[in-house]
């Protein structure tokens, strides 16, 4: 059976540029010291490579900053460092840190595997779980077609003893 193995390691990036054809609203800039790819997998078609496929991808020394509003209200986020994994048929995760309203965080993101977000039409669920010092955020819901449209449902909760200008 094919195998499949891949290992990549960019340099420095400039993240701005980057995701420039994503037309996110608000901006994003700062830079990624280094990004490391680590992936296999194994079949004989795409979508047996895809429901077989181990990937890993760290961002390293990242110094990203995001402003924006989300829900009329202004964003600050910036991210130090992040991490995006699947394998197999398991959901893709992500970790990210950095700071969210000048606040440190911690945040834990997954929905359904590489191949459902490739090849599925339906709605998919998304989990979206981040802390810090004062607050606890939850997130659950769906997301359709993330790559193509980007629409989503999304259920939250904020709890914590400072959450002012959180929500």
């Amino acid at each position: 059976m094919p195998r499949i193995v891949l290992k990549a390691e960019t340099g420095k990036i400039d993240a701005g540029q980057f995701v420039k054809q994503m037309d996110l609203p608000g901006t994003l800039h700062g830079t990624i010291g280094a990004v490391r790819l680590d992936g296999h997998s194994r079949g004989r078609t795409l979508r047996a490579l895809l429901a077989r496929a181990v990937l890993n991808v760290k961002l390293d020394t990242a110094d990203l900053q995001y402003n924006g509003q989300f829900a009329g209200r202004p964003l600050d986020l910036a991210v130090t460092a992040g991490e995006l994994k699947t394998e197999g048929e398991g959901p893709l995760q992500a970790s990210f840190v950095g700071t969210f309203q000048r606040l440190p965080f911690d945040a834990q993101a997954s929905t359904a595997s590489l191949n459902e977000l490739l090849t599925r039409e339906t709605h998919l669920p998304i989990r979206l779980d981040m802390k810090t010092a004062y607050a606890v955020f939850t997130g659950r819901g769906t997301v359709a077609r993330p790559l193509t449209r980007g629409v989503f449902d999304l259920e939250h909760e904020i709890s914590g003893d400072e959450i002012e200008g959180l929500d």
